[in-house]
């Protein structure tokens, strides 16, 4: 598929089915569970920068956001989807998180710039990269 097919793809499918990935107060799959259980292990009494590249429409950090609303720990998230739709409804969901509509294989993010950098379902939907 090329990029503007995908990209319409991705933009439709959230036009036509945007509560796709819900229910939003519980992960989905066993991964989710190590992953946010990693992430609470190693950040549990410090601030934190968290982005999700392909992000979709911010599931996952939805995931990371309730458990911090009654601790010390300030979890800023951040995501990164090309699809417009996608940004609209995580936007909606997220309204404290920040969204760049952008694509996530080409970010421009300085050098340490996050603490904990996912990318949950998206990565393999890429392009083989040659770095």
């Amino acid at each position: 598929m090329t990029e503007i097919n995908t990209k319409k793809f991705y933009n439709d499918m959230y036009l036509t089915n945007p509560t796709r990935w819900e229910p939003w107060d519980r992960p989905h799959h066993p991964f989710d569970i190590n992953v946010m259980n990693t992430i609470y292990k190693l950040y549990m009494d410090k601030d934190c920068r968290i982005i999700d590249l392909g992000c979709g429409s911010g599931r996952t950090l939805k995931l990371l956001e309730k458990p911090f609303s009654e601790t010390e720990t300030n979890f800023y998230l951040h995501g990164v989807d090309y699809s417009e739709e996608a940004i609209k409804i995580a936007k909606k969901r997220l309204p404290d998180a920040w969204f760049y509509l952008d694509d996530m294989t080409d970010v421009m993010f300085g050098d340490c710039s996050f603490d904990v950098v996912l990318s949950v379902g998206s990565f393999e939907h890429q392009e083989i990269l040659d770095f």
